[in-house]
């Protein structure tokens, strides 16, 4: 954390032990700091409570005593420190995470089996229409898709399930198929229309043949994905660098 501090903001030094006074120090994290006074203002970075240990606590608190400016990692410890040090004022400033590093993989969506060449029921041409689907990738195996495809042994499927996020049965009518117990039993969850025996096993289902249903089924698997990353967009190491800056512009 202070390696991202001193990179974006150009006044911070970071330094193993203060050589002298300057107008604020920051201790990365509260137990680095000194019994005596080094700082014209000192602020100290809390973490949590190490709740087991009653002289790691008595030092939490006894820090957040003698500071001028708390800054916590989660709202919980500010309030905490807040119940414990009335008047102390306390910013939450999570630290961040590098959202060019750090990105989802498209949904990984598995198709298992044959496909025959002189009758649509399997659903190629299905297949074939959500291809592009945005946030999705496909890995199909088995043989006569007109789609990209490879052969699996059968010893390899048990594997070949457990890398994937869905298995989808494109069919337009079965008996099974076999796929979906076998997707099922790995505990993948499974996009299929009500063919065969899908009406009597957990499924996410779309209108058979519905190449529009079916994408949009996609589509909303994918969304979970993004959702969950727009919980936290806002918490880059840039703002957090922001978020420092001004509490040291309010102090200095």
């Amino acid at each position: 954390m202070g390696e991202e501090l001193a990179r974006r903001l150009d006044y911070c030094t970071l330094v193993e032990q203060p050589t002298g006074r300057t107008p604020i120090g920051y201790y990365l994290n509260y137990s680095m700091s000194s019994p005596e006074r080094l700082f014209e203002t000192e602020v100290a970075w809390f973490t949590h409570v190490e709740e087991a240990d009653e002289t790691l606590t008595a030092r939490f608190f006894d820090t957040a005593t003698k500071i001028d400016f708390a800054i916590s990692h989660s709202e919980r410890y500010a309030r905490i420190i807040r119940d414990h040090v009335p008047g102390l004022e306390v910013e939450v400033i999570s630290p961040g995470v590098d959202l060019d590093r750090f990105r989802p993989r498209p949904v990984r969506v598995g198709v298992v089996g044959r496909n025959y060449g002189y009758t649509p029921r399997k659903g190629d041409h299905l297949l074939r229409d959500v291809w592009d689907t945005p946030g999705i990738e496909f890995a199909v195996t088995g043989s006569g898709w007109s789609v990209p495809h490879r052969h699996l042994d059968d010893d390899e499927l048990p594997d070949f399930y457990r890398s994937l996020d869905y298995l989808l049965i494109p069919s337009l009518w079965e008996g099974g198929p076999m796929s979906a117990i076998e997707a099922l039993a790995t505990g993948l969850p499974v996009i299929a229309p009500p063919v065969g025996w899908m009406p009597e096993l957990p499924h996410l289902e779309y209108p058979t043949g519905d190449a529009a249903a079916l994408r949009a089924v996609l589509r909303a698997c994918a969304r979970e994905r993004e959702v969950r990353r727009e919980a936290v967009l806002d918490m880059t190491w840039e703002r957090f660098a922001q978020r420092h800056d001004m509490v040291f512009a309010r102090l200095s």
